[in-house]
C-alpha cells in the first residue's frame, strides 16, 4: 500500500484528477439536458432514483404468489439494487425512523428470496451429483437433504409471502 501511494504515477493521477475536477472538463462529455441533474440537490436525485428502483421492484413482483423461480430470482436481483442504493443514500435520510423500517423490510424480503434461491440452486447441484455418483449412501444423503429442503420451502412459503406484503406496505422514506 505504501509503495502504491509513494509511486510517482499515483501522484500524477491525483494531480490530473484534481485538475480535471477543478477545470470541470469532465462536463464536456455530458449532454446539456443531463447537466441539470448534476446541479440539483442530492436528496432530489436520490429520491428519484430510489422511487424508480422501487417501481421496478413492484413491477417485477407482480403476481408474486404465482411467480416462477426464474422470475423470483430476477426480483431478488432488482431488490438487491434497491437495497444497495438505499444503503448508499442512507446518510441523507438517517434521521427518519421510516428509513430503518423500510430497510429492515427490504432486507428480510431479500433474505427470504435468497433462501429460496439457495434451495433451488442446491437441488440442481444434488441432481448433478445423483447422475454422476452411483452410491446408495450418496443417494440416501441426497434424499435426506432434498426432503429437508422441501420442508424448509413449505415452511417458508407463507413467511416469504408475508415478507413481500410487508415490504409493499412499507412507506418509502424519501420525499416524492
Amino acid at each position: 500500500m505504501r509503495e502504491s501511494i509513494a509511486d510517482p504515477q499515483t501522484n500524477r493521477f491525483l494531480l490530473s484528477l484534481g485538475l480535471a475536477i477543478e477545470q470541470q472538463s469532465w462536463r464536456n462529455d455530458v449532454a446539456s439536458q443531463d447537466l441539470g441533474q448534476l446541479t440539483e440537490p442530492l436528496v432530489k436525485f436520490a429520491s428519484r432514483l430510489l422511487a424508480r428502483l422501487e417501481r421496478k421492484a413492484f413491477k417485477c413482483g407482480r403476481g408474486f404468489w404465482q411467480m416462477r423461480p426464474e422470475a423470483r430470482h430476477k426480483l431478488r436481483l432488482t431488490l438487491k439494487k434497491l437495497r444497495y442504493a438505499t444503503e448508499f443514500f442512507l446518510p441523507l435520510y438517517s434521521r427518519q425512523a421510516s428509513t430503518k423500517k423500510y430497510l429492515r423490510q427490504l432486507s428480510r424480503l431479500q433474505d427470504a428470496l435468497g433462501e429460496t434461491n439457495d434451495i433451488r440452486t442446491s437441488r440442481t447441484l444434488l441432481s448433478d451429483i445423483r447422475e454422476r455418483v452411483d452410491s446408495p449412501d450418496v443417494h440416501r444423503a441426497i434424499g435426506v437433504v432434498t426432503g429437508w429442503q422441501g420442508h424448509l420451502e413449505l415452511a417458508g412459503a407463507d413467511r416469504l409471502h408475508d415478507r413481500w406484503c410487508r415490504f409493499k406496505r412499507a412507506a418509502p422514506f424519501w420525499p416524492s
